[in-house]
């Protein structure tokens, strides 16, 4: 009896290494002809983590359509092949993608064991996206532009727009500003999930002064759509 035991409990050790050495991604490892394309098909971790985000390329193009989903996804696709056969790097760069899909879908399991996936901040994502590409993220921040401050020198919640025009944040520190009262923003509450796309980029700029980045904002829950700098003044103005 103890033989047998001891026999099944090999196979099965056997039965589960072979299910870990035989775990495979998304794409046909025969046809990895890329450096990071390789890794992932040599470790079962980054094969796992491809899987996940195929599933969540799949969710948007069900939530968003498949040419959003591609402007979504080309960020990702690019910083991983720059990252070749670095795993660590392929693993944070996948990391990062996770947001935009439990965003786009609620119901997207992140892989466990994953951790909390980084948001990457304003800072980053303006220098990474080309112009005409998106990210998804959610409205913090949503009131006038100007407001008259309270006693504690702050302006309070739900102030009424006046005509000092809007101002708009989001999760990832995105900003938005105008002159001019927009309706489409007004109607738009916080916690609202937004795809905001870079529309151009500032030329001519002093150093270390780049203000002036337009971006394209569109609410995901009210279809409304507007178009505004990061900044009250371009890069070199006041």
């Amino acid at each position: 009896m103890l033989v047998r035991t001891f026999a099944v409990c090999v196979t099965a050790i056997v039965l589960s290494m072979s299910s870990q050495a035989h775990a495979a991604p998304s794409f046909d490892c025969s046809n990895a002809s890329l450096p990071d394309e390789k890794a992932i098909c040599a470790n079962v971790d980054l094969s796992a983590l491809d899987v996940a985000i195929s599933d969540g390329y799949k969710r948007l193009v069900a939530r968003l359509g498949r040419a959003v989903a591609n402007n979504l996804h080309a960020t990702f696709l690019r910083q991983r092949h720059a990252c070749k056969s670095d795993t660590a790097c392929i693993s944070q760069v996948g990391s990062a993608e996770m947001p935009i899909f439990t965003l786009a879908d609620p119901g997207f399991q992140v892989p466990t064991g994953l951790g909390a996936p980084p948001v990457l901040p304003y800072d980053t994502l303006k220098t990474q996206l080309k112009i005409g590409e998106c990210t998804l993220s959610t409205i913090t921040e949503l009131g006038p532009r100007l407001c008259s401050a309270d006693a504690t020198g702050n302006c309070p919640e739900n102030l009424p727009f006046d005509d000092s025009g809007n101002t708009v944040g989001s999760a990832n520190n995105f900003s938005g500003v105008s002159y001019d009262r927009i309706p489409a923003l007004e109607k738009s509450s916080k916690e609202d999930v937004v795809l905001i796309c870079l529309k151009s980029i500032p030329k001519g700029c002093p150093k270390d002064d780049d203000r002036g980045y337009f971006w394209r904002w569109k609410d995901l829950r009210t279809s409304g759509q507007w178009e505004l700098p990061d900044s009250e003044h371009m890069c070199g103005g006041a």
